[in-house]
């Protein structure tokens, strides 16, 4: 009768931890829709800084809409991996809002572009991994003659881009920080491609 009651006993505890931690992962969703509710441009930014972060990469925020000729030119060489593809592929978070939504002006404010309207736009802001923003571009920067110029759209991203990382610094912080928690280094070489 004793091996029964253990079992019993064992997997009580195994729901008991279950509904624990179903519990915290609830309040953990909770609070992550409240802070949605608070900052309603936290949803769509908030992955893509995380990730640019742990990446070592900027986001790059596309406001769409205003002229439909530069609009879709943009959106070819963005989605095009010869044109821009490649380069915002490997050094940005791309997240394309449309400029003309509530959601679109609000995060068009926030960043800095006056009075976002159908003349401002397309627009193209850089911001770093914690939000800052770092640069705007605007219409008329990104077009010559009132067609889209892809070289200066090129050369504003590629100012722009994170500065990489220095191994052996990196290195070096890692192998500090495992011997102050007395830990060890597990290096992992990887590439983008």
């Amino acid at each position: 009768m004793e091996p029964r009651r253990r079992a019993g006993h064992c997997i009580l505890c195994a729901v008991a931890l279950g509904a624990l931690a179903l519990g915290a992962m609830a309040t953990r969703v909770a609070a992550q829709e409240e802070e949605v509710k608070a900052d309603p441009l936290a949803a769509p930014l908030a992955a893509p800084l995380a990730k640019a972060a742990k990446d070592n990469q900027r986001l790059l925020v596309h406001l769409t809409g205003g002229d439909a000729t530069i609009g879709a030119a943009l959106d070819k060489a963005i989605a095009d991996y010869r044109s821009l593809g490649k380069l915002i592929r490997y050094e940005y978070q791309h997240v394309s809002v449309a400029g003309d939504s509530a959601q679109g002006k609000e995060l068009a404010e926030r960043i800095g572009i006056a009075g976002a309207d159908e003349s401002s736009l397309p627009n193209l802001a850089v911001l770093a991994a914690d939000g800052k923003v770092l640069a705007l571009l605007s219409p008329s920067d990104m077009t010559e003659n009132g067609k889209l110029d892809l070289a200066a759209v090129r050369r504003y991203l590629e100012a722009h881009q994170a500065p990489p990382l220095q191994a052996r610094k990196v290195l070096a912080a890692g192998i500090a920080l495992a011997e102050k928690t007395r830990r060890q280094v597990f290096v992992f070489l990887s590439a983008p491609w």
